[in-house]
């Protein structure tokens, strides 16, 4: 897709899961794979998200704290 200035632009906007990020670098080393399935619960849509959708966030979340841990 194009923007007005016929700039391309992304298919759909990025997330922002900075507070999830720095939540789970509050856990020590060892336990932080584990709290990204316990933020990604937090950060589900509500009572009615399937065990999918949390799976799917943790996932997304385990990548970011992969690519923060590359990039250092």
């Amino acid at each position: 897709y194009l923007d007005r200035m016929g700039h391309l632009r992304a298919a759909r906007a990025a997330i922002d899961d900075a507070w999830a990020l720095q939540r789970i670098l509050k856990y020590p080393p060892g336990r932080r794979r584990e709290a990204a399935g316990v933020v990604a619960q937090q950060l589900a849509p509500g009572a009615e998200a399937s065990s999918k959708q949390v799976r799917a966030i943790a996932s997304r979340l385990r990548g970011k704290l992969a690519k923060m841990k590359r990039t250092k």
